[in-house]
Protein backbone atom coordinates (compact mmCIF):
# COMPACT_ATOMS: atom_id res chain seq x y z
CA UNK A 1 0.00 0.00 0.00
CA UNK A 2 1.37 3.39 -0.72
CA UNK A 3 1.58 6.17 1.42
CA UNK A 4 -1.28 8.09 0.39
CA UNK A 5 -3.42 5.55 0.33
CA UNK A 6 -2.83 5.15 3.99
CA UNK A 7 -3.50 8.51 4.94
CA UNK A 8 -6.44 8.73 3.06
CA UNK A 9 -7.70 5.61 5.50
CA UNK A 10 -6.72 7.41 8.64
CA UNK A 11 -8.35 9.96 7.96
CA UNK A 12 -11.94 9.05 8.62
CA UNK A 13 -10.66 6.80 11.53
CA UNK A 14 -8.92 9.58 13.13
CA UNK A 15 -11.99 11.77 12.62
CA UNK A 16 -14.32 9.38 14.26
CA UNK A 17 -11.76 8.91 17.36
CA UNK A 18 -12.26 12.56 17.96
CA UNK A 19 -16.10 13.16 18.01
CA UNK A 20 -16.45 9.75 20.28
CA UNK A 21 -14.34 12.21 22.97
CA UNK A 22 -16.97 13.35 24.82
CA UNK A 23 -16.25 16.82 27.29
CA UNK A 24 -18.16 17.73 30.16
CA UNK A 25 -19.10 20.93 28.49
CA UNK A 26 -21.59 18.79 26.01
CA UNK A 27 -23.10 17.24 29.23
CA UNK A 28 -26.98 17.83 29.39
CA UNK A 29 -27.92 19.97 32.44
CA UNK A 30 -30.69 18.54 34.60
CA UNK A 31 -32.56 21.59 34.69
CA UNK A 32 -35.89 22.10 32.70
CA UNK A 33 -35.72 24.23 29.85
CA UNK A 34 -38.40 27.32 29.87
CA UNK A 35 -40.55 27.17 27.06
CA UNK A 36 -43.02 30.52 25.97
CA UNK A 37 -46.77 28.92 26.81
CA UNK A 38 -49.62 31.05 24.55
CA UNK A 39 -53.28 30.99 26.21
CA UNK A 40 -55.67 30.66 23.32
CA UNK A 41 -58.69 32.69 22.95
CA UNK A 42 -62.26 31.29 21.38
CA UNK A 43 -63.37 34.51 18.90
CA UNK A 44 -66.31 34.33 15.71
CA UNK A 45 -64.32 34.77 12.78
CA UNK A 46 -66.14 35.62 9.29
CA UNK A 47 -64.70 34.75 6.10
CA UNK A 48 -65.28 35.96 2.91
CA UNK A 49 -64.73 35.05 -0.54
CA UNK A 50 -65.60 36.54 -3.40
CA UNK A 51 -66.88 34.83 -6.34
CA UNK A 52 -67.59 36.29 -10.19
CA UNK A 53 -71.36 35.88 -10.78
CA UNK A 54 -74.28 37.07 -12.91
CA UNK A 55 -77.74 37.71 -11.20
CA UNK A 56 -80.52 37.39 -12.95
CA UNK A 57 -84.36 38.00 -12.38
CA UNK A 58 -86.71 35.02 -11.83
CA UNK A 59 -89.05 36.77 -14.43
CA UNK A 60 -88.32 39.70 -16.80
CA UNK A 61 -90.73 41.66 -18.20
CA UNK A 62 -90.47 43.90 -21.22
CA UNK A 63 -92.23 47.15 -20.96
CA UNK A 64 -93.31 49.27 -23.94
CA UNK A 65 -95.11 52.71 -24.33
CA UNK A 66 -98.22 52.81 -25.75
CA UNK A 67 -97.54 56.58 -26.03
CA UNK A 68 -94.57 58.12 -28.19
CA UNK A 69 -92.82 60.83 -26.21
CA UNK A 70 -89.40 61.26 -24.34
CA UNK A 71 -89.37 60.43 -20.25
CA UNK A 72 -89.59 63.30 -17.78
CA UNK A 73 -88.88 61.09 -14.77
CA UNK A 74 -88.22 57.39 -13.93
CA UNK A 75 -90.43 56.78 -10.57
CA UNK A 76 -89.30 53.28 -10.06
CA UNK A 77 -85.77 51.99 -8.91
CA UNK A 78 -84.05 49.13 -10.75
CA UNK A 79 -85.15 46.01 -8.99
CA UNK A 80 -87.45 47.08 -7.04
CA UNK A 81 -90.58 45.27 -6.70
CA UNK A 82 -94.02 46.68 -8.15
CA UNK A 83 -97.80 46.40 -8.22
CA UNK A 84 -100.03 46.64 -10.86
CA UNK A 85 -101.51 50.09 -11.92
CA UNK A 86 -98.17 51.77 -10.25
CA UNK A 87 -96.71 54.32 -12.58
CA UNK A 88 -93.55 53.72 -13.93
CA UNK A 89 -92.44 56.39 -16.01
CA UNK A 90 -93.51 59.65 -16.03
CA UNK A 91 -93.62 61.02 -19.82
CA UNK A 92 -92.61 65.10 -21.01
CA UNK A 93 -95.66 66.73 -21.70
CA UNK A 94 -95.04 69.44 -23.73
CA UNK A 95 -95.44 66.91 -27.17
CA UNK A 96 -98.82 65.35 -25.81
CA UNK A 97 -99.85 68.96 -25.20
CA UNK A 98 -99.51 69.90 -28.88
CA UNK A 99 -101.16 66.48 -30.03
CA UNK A 100 -104.00 67.60 -27.64
CA UNK A 101 -104.29 71.14 -29.20
CA UNK A 102 -103.95 69.78 -32.92
CA UNK A 103 -106.70 67.36 -32.28
CA UNK A 104 -108.94 70.60 -30.71
CA UNK A 105 -108.46 72.03 -33.79
CA UNK A 106 -108.84 69.58 -36.03
CA UNK A 107 -112.16 68.92 -34.36
CA UNK A 108 -113.46 72.51 -34.71
CA UNK A 109 -112.81 72.46 -38.61
CA UNK A 110 -115.18 69.49 -38.57
CA UNK A 111 -117.19 71.13 -36.72
CA UNK A 112 -117.39 74.23 -39.17
CA UNK A 113 -117.30 72.01 -42.23
CA UNK A 114 -120.43 70.30 -40.70
CA UNK A 115 -122.26 72.99 -40.47
CA UNK A 116 -121.22 74.82 -43.61
CA UNK A 117 -122.66 71.34 -45.26
CA UNK A 118 -125.57 71.80 -43.28
CA UNK A 119 -126.55 75.50 -44.21
CA UNK A 120 -125.51 74.14 -48.50
CA UNK A 121 -128.29 71.28 -47.68
CA UNK A 122 -130.63 73.91 -46.87
CA UNK A 123 -129.96 76.28 -49.72
CA UNK A 124 -130.22 73.57 -51.85
CA UNK A 125 -133.32 72.27 -50.63
CA UNK A 126 -135.03 75.41 -51.12
CA UNK A 127 -133.51 75.57 -55.13
CA UNK A 128 -135.13 72.30 -55.15
CA UNK A 129 -138.96 72.94 -53.83
CA UNK A 130 -138.63 75.92 -56.52
CA UNK A 131 -137.22 73.12 -59.47
CA UNK A 132 -134.09 75.31 -60.16
CA UNK A 133 -132.51 72.38 -59.38
CA UNK A 134 -132.86 68.48 -59.78
CA UNK A 135 -133.54 66.43 -56.29
CA UNK A 136 -130.05 64.78 -57.25
CA UNK A 137 -127.95 67.93 -56.02
CA UNK A 138 -130.22 67.48 -52.95
CA UNK A 139 -128.99 64.40 -52.34
CA UNK A 140 -125.26 65.12 -52.97
CA UNK A 141 -125.87 67.78 -50.54
CA UNK A 142 -127.19 65.33 -48.13
CA UNK A 143 -123.98 62.89 -48.55
CA UNK A 144 -122.14 66.09 -48.18
CA UNK A 145 -123.56 66.68 -44.42
CA UNK A 146 -122.93 62.50 -43.32
CA UNK A 147 -119.87 63.12 -44.67
CA UNK A 148 -119.06 66.13 -42.30
CA UNK A 149 -120.75 64.97 -39.34
CA UNK A 150 -118.69 61.45 -39.86
CA UNK A 151 -115.62 63.25 -39.57
CA UNK A 152 -116.63 65.21 -36.17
Amino acid sequence: MSLFTRLLLAVPVVATLISCNSSKADAPTDAPTEVPVVTLTLTDTVVQQAYVATIQAIQNTEIRSRAHGFLDKILVDEGKAVRKGQPLFQLSTSELNIQVAKSKANLALAKAEAMSARLEKERVAVLVTKQVVTKTELDLAQAKVLAADAKV
